[in-house]
């Protein structure tokens, strides 16, 4: 298996902690509108413990990733060998992908909110998505 390079580790956490910070802000605004809606209790809660998940796994990627990011740093009295970026790459990314399914199920159930139509709508978009990512990762 090909060695990546301890600059592209760097950029490409970076990159990461970037989007992770976005995401988990976008999470943690919907904790509080979850909190305002008028909804069946069962659906509010269904809301909150998924945005709650979501906040928690970017934050965790985001340490995850500045740990990877302070490694590769040049000028870092440690090495910085793949054996040592496995922890906090396993951790980051498997944390940021908890993060992102947890936002595609609230996109996917918060149609059940307003009526039928949106339901729908909503659970296609979500599923949509959800194809696109994993396409993406091929």
């Amino acid at each position: 298996m090909t060695e990546l390079s301890s600059e592209f580790w760097n950029t490409l956490a970076s990159q990461l902690i970037l989007i992770s910070t976005l995401l988990g802000g976008f999470s943690f605004a919907n904790l509080f509108i979850v909190d305002g809606v008028d909804a069946e209790p069962k659906l509010k809660a269904k809301l909150f413990k998924a945005l709650t998940l979501a906040c928690a796994g970017f934050i965790v990627s985001i340490f995850a990733l500045t740990n990877i990011i302070l490694l590769t740093s040049k000028g870092n009295p440690f090495s910085a060998s793949n054996s040592n970026l496995n922890f906090p790459r396993i951790i980051g990314s498997l944390s940021f992908f908890m993060g992102l399914i947890s936002i595609l199920y609230v996109i996917s159930i918060s149609g059940r909110i307003k009526s039928y139509n949106s339901r729908k709508f909503s659970l296609i978009v979500g599923i949509i998505a959800l194809i696109l990512i994993l396409l993406m990762m091929i």
